[in-house]
C-alpha cells in the first residue's frame, strides 16, 4: 500500500473501514490477523521483511497457523513471497 501526500486538501475523502469484507470466504481464522499485522508493518511500496516465526511470536499464534494463513492470502493474491523473509502485501 502506497500513500501519496497531497499539498492541498482533497475535494473528497474516501475511506474503506470495511476493506476486509472483500477477503475471500474460506480463509483460515488466522489469515485476518496476519494480514492486518503485515499491513501495519509494511514499508513504503508494501514490502515486509519478516519471517513466519517472527509473525507467529508477534501475533501470538503458532507458526503452522501463520504458514497456512500466508498460503491462503497468497492464493487470494493479497500477499506474495519475494524471497526468504520478504513478504509483499496487497496494494
Amino acid at each position: 500500500m502506497t500513500i501519496a501526500v497531497e499539498p492541498a486538501a482533497p475535494e473528497y475523502v474516501w475511506t474503506a473501514n470495511n476493506a476486509l469484507v472483500f477477503a475471500p470466504r474460506g480463509m483460515p481464522p488466522a489469515a485476518h490477523p496476519v494480514l492486518l499485522h503485515l499491513l501495519g508493518r509494511q514499508e513504503p511500496g508494501g514490502r515486509c521483511l519478516v519471517t513466519h516465526g517472527t509473525l507467529a511470536s508477534e501475533i501470538g499464534i503458532t507458526r503452522p497457523k501463520v504458514t497456512r494463513a500466508l498460503q491462503h492470502l497468497g492464493f487470494a493474491r493479497m500477499v506474495w513471497k519475494e524471497g526468504n523473509g520478504a513478504t509483499g502485501s496487497a496494494r
